[in-house]
C-alpha cells in the first residue's frame, strides 16, 4: 500500500517518499520475525486495500522531507501512521485485509499488512497473533512462538481473547515440535487457563484435557492429571479422550476396573464407531488378563478401521495368551 500512497504524493516528493520508506522498511520487523522476500514486491495489490477508508489515505503534502536531509525512521513511521488515522484505517481494516490476503496464500502481502497494523498501533497485540497464526500456516514454528509471545506481551488485545497466544503456544510445543517440549507446553496451557479468556467454553475444557494428557506424559501422581480430565468433562460431557484417559488414570491409581470401564463406554454412547474406546477396554481387559474380552476389544477396533496398527499388535500379543 505504501508504494500506492507513494505515487499520490506531489511529483517532487514521492520518490524520495517511496525511496525513504523502502530503505528503512526492514527495520519495522521486529529480530527474526522477517517475511520470505523484501522490497517492492512487498507492495499490497489493490484487491486486498478495498476497506472503509484505504482509498482516501494518501498522505498529505506536508510530509517533512527536505531534500539531501537525514530522515528520523521512528518520524516517518509516525507521519505515516498518523496519515492512516486521519483518513479513518484502522488497525482492524489492515488485519481484515491481512487475514484475507493469508486465507489466499499470498503471505508476503498478509505479513506487510500485519506489519502496518503493528506500526499503526504499537500497543496492540491483535497484528502479533495473527502474524503468529500465519506463520503456524507455513510451519515456521520458532517465528509463530516469537509472535504468539509478542501478542501475550502487549499492553492489550482488541478482537482475540487474551488466551489464545498461550493456548496456541502450548499447542505447538506439545503437537507440532519433535520432540515435544512438555515443560513449556504445560506452562503456556496453564497461563491461558490463569487468564481465563478463551474463544468458548469447549476450548477451555480442550485445554484442561490437555494440561492432563501432559501430566500423564510426564509421568505425575494420577490425582494431577485424574482433576484435569474431570474438569474438561465437567465444561464439555462429550470430550471423548477425556473420558478415555480419565478410565485409565482411575485404573492406574486404584486398580478399579469397574469404574475405569464404565468410564470408557461413556464414549461408546456418545460414539459407537470410536476405535481408541475398544483399543483401551482391551488394555484393561488385559491387565486383568481377561484375555478373552480384550481379543475382542481389539477385533472391534480392528472390523472399525482395519488398518490399525496399534490394535492389531495388541490382538497378536492377546492370542499368544490365549494359545
Amino acid at each position: 500500500m505504501i508504494a500506492q500512497i507513494a505515487e499520490q504524493v506531489h511529483p517532487e516528493k514521492r520518490y524520495r517518499c517511496r525511496a525513504v520508506f523502502h530503505h528503512h522498511v526492514d527495520q519495522l520487523m521486529p529480530e527474526n520475525l522477517e517475511p520470505q522476500g523484501r522490497g517492492r514486491k512487498n507492495a499490497v495489490p489493490e484487491q486486498f486495500c478495498e476497506q472503509p477508508g484505504f482509498a482516501d489515505a494518501a498522505p498529505s503534502d506536508h510530509i517533512p522531507i527536505a531534500p539531501g536531509a537525514p530522515v528520523q525512521l521512528e518520524d516517518l513511521q509516525a507521519h505515516i501512521a498518523e496519515e492512516w488515522r486521519l483518513a479513518g484505517v484502522t488497525t482492524e481494516n489492515l488485519i481484515r485485509a491481512g487475514e484475507t490476503a493469508r486465507q489466499a496464500r499470498q503471505y508476503d502481502v498478509a505479513i506487510e499488512l500485519y506489519r502496518r497494523a503493528m506500526q499503526l498501533e504499537p500497543d496492540a497485540g491483535d497484528p502479533w497473533y495473527h502474524l503468529g497464526v500465519l506463520y503456524e500456516s507455513q510451519e515456521r514454528w520458532q517465528q509463530a512462538l516469537n509472535a504468539y509471545a509478542h501478542a501475550a506481551s502487549m499492553p492489550y488485545l482488541q478482537n482475540v481473547n487474551r488466551s489464545n497466544p498461550a493456548y496456541r503456544a502450548g499447542l505447538i510445543y506439545h503437537q507440532r515440535l519433535d520432540p515435544p517440549k512438555l515443560d513449556q507446553a504445560l506452562s503456556s496451557f496453564e497461563e491461558a487457563l490463569s487468564l481465563d479468556d478463551f474463544d468458548s467454553d469447549l476450548d477451555v475444557a480442550h485445554c484442561h484435557y490437555l494440561v492432563g494428557y501432559v501430566l500423564r506424559q510426564q509421568k505425575a501422581q494420577p490425582d494431577l492429571y485424574i482433576a484435569a480430565f474431570q474438569r474438561a468433562l465437567a465444561l464439555n460431557p462429550d470430550h471423548a479422550w477425556a473420558h478415555i484417559l480419565l478410565g485409565m488414570g482411575i485404573y492406574a491409581r486404584d486398580q478399579d476396573l469397574s469404574r475405569a470401564e464404565s468410564e470408557i463406554l461413556k464414549v461408546l454412547q456418545i460414539d459407537p464407531e470410536y476405535k481408541w474406546a475398544y483399543y483401551y477396554l482391551g488394555d484393561l481387559y488385559s491387565g486383568e488378563r481377561l484375555w478373552d474380552k480384550a481379543s475382542l476389544m481389539y477385533q472391534q477396533a480392528l472390523q472399525i478401521d482395519p488398518n490399525f496398527e496399534a490394535a492389531a499388535t495388541r490382538l497378536q500379543v492377546v492370542q499368544e495368551e490365549l494359545d
